[in-house]
């Protein structure tokens, strides 16, 4: 605008304007927009990546502005970079504990009137954020001593956290365990002297299914059905095939 002004010749016009003020208003006024619409994104559903986005980059225009609330922006900032980390650091976002808690955190950032808070609500929400990480950090605690324990694998840590889901066919961790260790072992074997294998989706979950029979039902005295043997066969055969980039 100043720039267009000065063209045109209108310096009467420019002494009169606080351009400092109105660059402000504009930033103000272009990241209220951006908040209202993200809010608006989030209550139609569109949440796979949007959360990380309001953790990153929402804007908050406190009702009176001080030292006080100044101190509360930064903690919130902070409380909300931990938590954004926190959440990208997860390797399993398919168990149920870290759905629930990316769905408490939707709750608060689907809030219409978020852009506009003061300090009693500000505190209320560092809490929250602060609560919900206190979760996250332990979860991904948890996620790291069991990859931990199939040598670094996180693939082998998602399966057995969805296998012990199904607490009724599969409550004995250790026996859980023996066996996907036992499956991991002949599977990276296989994968190792033939890659190809894996462009053969087919044939790979043929091989695979022995495999898991044996590890499973054989040395693990587990009472699998086919249908049982299936589902096992399946999470395994999509966890190497993500591995490799072919789905």
């Amino acid at each position: 605008m100043y720039n267009i002004l000065r063209l045109q010749g209108s310096h009467e016009f420019l002494a009169h304007l606080d351009f400092d003020k109105l660059n402000l208003l504009y930033r103000e006024t272009a990241a209220r927009l951006d908040t209202l619409n993200l809010a608006e994104k989030l209550q139609q559903g569109d949440t796979a990546h949007l959360l990380n986005e309001a953790l990153e980059d929402v804007y908050f225009q406190f009702v009176k502005i001080g030292e006080a609330e100044l101190k509360l922006a930064d903690d919130l900032k902070d409380i909300m970079r931990k938590v954004r980390e926190g959440l990208a650091g997860n390797f399993d976002q398919d168990d149920l504990e870290y759905i629930s808690l990316r769905e408490e955190l939707e709750r608060i950032f689907k809030k219409k009137n978020l852009a506009e808070v003061g300090q009693e609500e500000m505190q209320t929400n560092i809490a929250t954020l602060e609560t919900v990480y206190a979760k996250i950090k332990e979860l991904n605690r948890q996620n790291d001593l069991l990859r931990h324990k199939y040598g670094g694998d996180a693939k082998y840590a998602r399966i057995h956290k969805r296998l012990m889901e199904n607490a009724a066919l599969y409550g004995d961790k250790l026996k859980v365990f023996n066996a996907l260790s036992g499956v991991k072992t002949d599977a990276d074997q296989k994968v190792l002297d033939m890659e190809q294998i894996l462009d053969n989706q087919n044939y790979f979950e043929k091989q695979m299914q022995g495999i898991v029979l044996k590890r499973f039902r054989t040395e693990q005295q587990f009472p699998v059905q086919p249908a049982d043997i299936q589902a096992i066969n399946r999470l395994l055969v999509r966890e190497y095939l993500k591995e490799s980039g072919r789905i």
